[in-house]
């Protein structure tokens, strides 16, 4: 009894082992399930997001033609609230609809808040943080830009048919004109840039030919505008408008152009997500019946060795020769033991490892998230930012006229508010540039005669004890740059190191370095042209030099 109550024992010790050695494979399982679950339910939510602007955008396209069918209304009152509900947009929708009813005949004073509302979508439902390229650039199309340029439009739109009501155009009316078409332009710049994103993350798609068609016919209308508002006499321009062939046909026009390039975007979007999500479910239901199978092969293989080590245990007899038999058979199983002793640890080691390389992944796809939802963010606060800016130039061109030449003082204080107007553009212009990467303007030029005007100039904006000297080897070499990125950089880099030197004062006593010095060299490397700009001031510190290339720093 004793001898099988000790192989019984050894059998279940042994089948415990297999199943331990089950345990890693089912943690990574888990997480990897876990995961699997995250990005169906993150692209189920961006799905219903997808559907609640195509429910939206009929509304959107009335109002900017000023009706909306009843129809489109109910729908949105009906089957869009359930969806608000479920992206957490109730009050939006709520608002929408408030406004749509109080407007009376003229429905494009809704807009406002029916654009509020689809960008609440966008950012409940995901579709802006889309982590792959082609579905985040067609995502922030249909909720962002496109909204944008129908709202944009419809400012423009209503200004030109208030001049053909009334017969007669002023010239702040004018500028207010000019400014509601630079936001449309501006606004398709945004969206064509998202198609060609979209189009470039495709692989340059069959499907994007005609969008992108679409595209360049509907950016023609804002350049022809901006174009006959360009005249300065305001008769000529209600001359202008009424010589347009139906204005009325061409707005229905442009916005059926605008309804046709969102309902392309919108069916694409909806059918990658579509596509992704039926593969995610079948990555899982792969996962699932992996699982289940190692189950059942693990218990079958420690069932099968708990059953063999009975039938072998149960046979030990007290006879010298089986006794020394069992003494070999206990060593092999010992080292057997050790032998699994060993892949377990291997394997949880392997499993460290995975689980970190899977969180370095996730935090990856979730930095370059931020990093695009930043991008985008950038983008739209510099737009918004322009708008009064440019209401606040208008006004102040417009004083400067009324009080020239009546000496009443305050000519400094309007020369300050242009001043820091034309320093907050130059930031938006900034934010632009890192929101939307442009294209380089190339010039052969002679590069150290260019250097040497750009330098001469410079020289002279900086203090008297500063010391610039140029040692310029490229002479008659003419190179490919574009001029005004080059010169922006060449200007920070000078300025940068006086102002490390001297502060920014003429006080020698106060420079934290003596005989300031700037060199600035040009010469041929491998590479080609090379430019050096050095100083002798302090340098950069250890904790900063790591970070002077990361954006906005």
């Amino acid at each position: 009894m004793t001898e099988k109550l000790a192989s019984r024992i050894a059998g279940l010790k042994l089948g415990g082992i297999v199943a331990v050695l089950l345990i890693p494979m089912f943690i990574l399982s888990f997480f990897m399930m876990q995961s699997l679950r995250h990005e169906i339910q993150f692209t189920e939510l961006e799905l219903d997001g997808v559907d609640f602007i195509r429910i939206a955008h009929p509304v959107m396209i009335g109002a900017a033609q000023g009706t909306i069918a009843g129809a489109d209304i109910e729908r949105l009152k009906q089957e869009g609230a359930t969806l608000a509900a479920v992206l957490g947009i109730e009050d939006e929708l709520s608002a929408a609809l408030a406004t749509i009813y109080s407007t009376g005949g003229d429905k494009r004073y809704a807009m406002a808040p029916l654009e509020d509302m689809l960008t609440s979508a966008a950012a409940t439902s995901n579709i802006i943080l889309d982590p792959y390229a082609e579905t985040y650039y067609l995502g922030s199309a249909i909720s962002l830009h496109v909204p944008d340029l129908l709202l944009d439009f419809s400012g423009s739109s209503t200004a030109q048919s208030r001049a053909l009501r009334d017969g007669v155009l002023s010239q702040p009316e004018i500028v207010s004109i000019l400014i509601s078409v630079g936001n449309w332009q501006e606004s398709h710049e945004r969206l064509a840039e998202s198609y060609e994103g979209g189009k470039a993350a495709s692989g340059d798609q069959p499907e994007y030919a005609k969008l992108m068609e679409d595209i360049a016919e509907l950016g023609t209308h804002p350049k022809n505008v901006a174009r006959m508002f360009s005249k300065t006499e305001a008769a000529d321009l209600v001359a202008g408008l009424a010589a347009l062939p139906e204005f009325g046909a061409l707005s229905g026009h442009i916005i059926a152009d605008v309804n046709g390039v969102w309902m392309q975007a919108i069916d694409r979007l909806e059918g990658l997500l579509h596509n992704r999500l039926h593969g995610l479910y079948v990555q899982l239901a792969l996962m699932l019946s992996m699982a289940a199978a190692v189950c059942l092969v693990g218990s079958g293989a420690a069932a099968l060795m708990f059953r063999t080590t009975l039938r072998q245990l149960d046979t030990v007899q007290s006879a010298g020769e089986e006794a020394e038999r069992a003494r070999r058979e206990a060593q092999a199983s010992a080292s057997e033991l050790q032998k699994i002793s060993d892949d377990v640890t291997r394997l949880n080691v392997d499993l460290s490892n995975n689980l970190k390389m899977l969180r370095e992944a996730q935090d990856d796809n979730l930095r370059k998230g931020k990093m695009a939802h930043l991008g985008q963010l950038t983008a739209t606060v510099a737009h918004e930012l322009r708008n009064p800016l440019g209401a606040v130039r208008t006004s102040v061109f417009l004083l400067e006229r009324k009080v020239k030449g009546k000496g009443l003082g305050i000519e400094a204080q309007l020369e300050r508010i242009n001043n820091g107007v034309t320093r907050c553009d130059n930031i938006i212009s900034q934010l632009l540039d890192f929101a939307r990467t442009k294209s380089l303007q190339i010039e052969m030029l002679d590069l150290d005669s260019w250097m040497t005007r750009l330098v001469e100039d410079e020289a002279e904006k900086l203090p008297q004890a500063v010391t610039v000297e140029c040692q310029l080897g490229l002479s008659g070499v003419p190179a490919g740059f574009d001029p005004a990125r080059m010169s922006r950089v060449l200007i920070n880099l000078i300025h940068n190191a006086s102002e490390a030197m001297t502060g920014k004062g003429e006080d020698p006593t106060k420079f934290t370095t003596q005989s300031p010095r700037i060199t600035i060299q040009s010469r041929l490397g491998a590479r080609g042209a090379e430019i050096s700009v050095a100083d002798n001031g302090p340098g950069i510190a250890e904790d900063v030099i790591g970070h002077i290339f990361e954006p906005l720093f």
